[in-house]
């Protein structure tokens, strides 16, 4: 029984110390950015492991606490057995010497001498023998509380086996889990900075075609000052006015200059806020890849954290414990 009870507090003490690596798991999680706390499967198979190993927590404080009352049971038999033991062992040392004569066969028990030697018998409760009730009700007790220890003892190597598998399949699922989550998470930066590098070519692109529509624009608005016009270039000479007197021989050049010039003004302005939009989804791609690498990282800490503790080699400090027995 000292053998299972210690079988049992040390697979307590494994299940403890995975409680604190699960809330210690959910603590390096939770270091993430606000909108990568998304609950997601590794929240869910955490808080699994979580349920699981209460359970088996409170199995094995159950099981123990079975174990210690049978142990402390023993320890009243052999304690029982041990003071019937000296008392008779008392008595015995004022037995007449006649019985061993009865015993070995040379009388009987009336004092005749018998021919044939009789076996030894085990003596029947009497107060004045030396078995009497105490010590028959002693032996009776002991042998209550062994079969009652051995019942206890059979199912104990199935109940420990059946709460390691249960704990291990656990332990595995999330490590398995989180190990999915940051290869997940690594692919999605991996896109993310994709983008980021699509993004930034679409704005050079925007960018020079900004510069070449501005120097267009510049081109279609002309001379800044009629000064700088020559006489063949201006549209108010005697020669046009007269030309334009009759119809159907209009020059619409001027109109025409005049509304693609502000097409092109239009243009600029639709450029100008493309490349405003896109430097905008430039600098939110840049924090989310940011803080994808950053929930990759978590992610990667906890793996490691759950590997180095999973050989369960540390000790548990006391505000730990008692934040695990309030499970």
């Amino acid at each position: 029984m000292n053998r299972v009870r210690a079988s049992y507090e040390r697979m307590l003490d494994h299940t403890r110390k995975d409680l604190v690596i699960n809330r210690e798991s959910s603590f390096v999680r939770d270091t993430r950015a606000q909108r990568e706390k998304v609950h997601d499967s590794a929240d869910d198979m955490i808080f699994a492991e979580r349920v699981h190993l209460t359970n088996v927590k409170k199995s094995m404080e159950d099981h123990l606490k079975r174990v210690q009352e049978r142990i402390t049971e023993l320890d009243e038999a052999r304690e029982f057995v041990n003071i019937c033991i000296k008392e008779r062992s008392q008595v015995l040392e004022l037995i007449n010497g006649s019985l061993f004569a009865v015993r070995s066969g040379r009388v009987d028990a009336s004092g005749k001498r018998s021919s044939s030697p009789a076996p030894p018998a085990t003596p029947s409760a009497a107060p004045l023998s030396a078995m009497t009730i105490e010590a028959e009700r002693a032996i009776q007790f002991a042998a209550e509380v062994r079969q009652r220890s051995m019942q206890e003892r059979k199912p104990a190597k199935s109940n420990l086996a059946e709460a390691e598998k249960l704990v291990s399949a656990a332990r595995r699922a999330v490590n398995d889990g989180l190990a999915g989550k940051v290869a997940e998470t690594v692919k999605l930066n991996e896109q993310l900075t994709y983008g980021i590098a699509e993004n930034r070519h679409a704005i050079n692109r925007a960018q020079r075609w900004y510069d070449t529509s501005e120097r267009a624009f510049g081109a279609a608005e002309g001379p800044e000052s009629t000064y700088l016009l020559q006489t063949r270039e201006k549209l108010e000479r005697p020669i046009l006015r007269t030309f334009q007197k009759h119809p159907g021989n209009q020059l619409p050049e001027a109109q025409l200059m005049i509304q693609a010039r502000d097409n092109l003004r239009r243009s600029l302005d639709n450029t100008v806020r493309s490349v405003e939009s896109m430097w905008l989804t430039q600098q939110s791609l840049i924090e989310n890849a940011r803080e994808k690498s950053g929930a990759a990282d978590a992610d990667s800490s906890a793996v490691r954290l759950r590997r180095r503790k999973a050989n369960h080699r540390w000790v548990v400090s006391a505000p730990q414990l008692a934040r695990v027995d309030t499970l």
